[in-house]
């Protein structure tokens, strides 16, 4: 079995955007927001210079920036399903111990939350009050626990499927439920506890393996 195991958030080659007024608005948005500015003040004729367009060819394509960042939404989660699925069938063929499976797992989850910061802020901010946004984030999260389960099961024989996949939901909530409390809260935790990424991703694999071997190891997993 794998003592290590490398995940990488996957970004699907994209063709050149420099000749497509849409792909550019996408990219510039993005690009924004990658430095740090709040979603609420990024302005559309801040978009239109950074994607070098007019803010006709911008209404011409969007309705409103709320439109804009629904398709920034559906192009990380394409990104999200892409990595999930490339990342199944790599662990898949890896056959990792349950320790260094979850802790690869986890990583990826923590570096690309840091990486892709801000966006997930914006989205997190919106899923909160619209159902469209909250509809497409609950779609990823069904299509990417079932592999996981998957997976996790391999390492419980014995283990009812439902109880397998109550468990990997139930560590996923965990996993994500703190990557997004860091969202909400920047670097003023709730808590005196003040963790760097490593340190978070070593706390998480102990919680959410810990949960997971309890529960699945347990006499009403195994019953029929």
């Amino acid at each position: 079995m794998s003592k290590t195991l490398e995940l990488r958030w996957v970004t699907p080659a994209k063709q050149d955007r420099s000749k497509d007024t849409h792909a550019r608005v996408l990219t510039a948005a993005r690009a924004l927001l990658a430095r740090g500015t709040s979603w609420p003040e990024i302005t559309i004729a801040a978009i239109v210079r950074a994607s070098r367009s007019s803010v006709g060819a911008f209404y011409a394509r969007f309705r409103d920036k709320d439109t804009l960042l629904q398709l920034l939404q559906i192009e990380l989660y394409r990104e999200g399903l892409v990595t999930a699925m490339e990342t199944f069938e790599l662990v898949k063929s890896a056959r990792p111990s349950l320790q260094v499976m979850i802790e690869a797992f986890v990583r990826v989850a923590v570096h690309s939350y840091r990486d892709q910061e801000h966006l997930r802020r914006a989205l997190l901010l919106k899923i909160g009050t619209d159902a469209d946004f909250r509809a497409r984030a609950v779609e990823l999260t069904q299509q990417t626990i079932q592999p996981l389960a998957v997976l996790v099961g391999r390492h419980f024989a014995k283990a009812r499927p439902r109880d397998v996949l109550a468990a990997v939901e139930l560590g996923h909530v965990l996993v994500y439920g703190v990557l997004d409390q860091r969202l909400l809260f920047g670097e003023t935790p709730v808590t005196r506890v003040r963790l760097d990424d490593d340190e978070l991703v070593e706390e998480l694999s102990c919680a959410v393996r810990s949960y997971v071997k309890a529960r699945l190891a347990s006499p009403r997993s195994s019953a029929k």
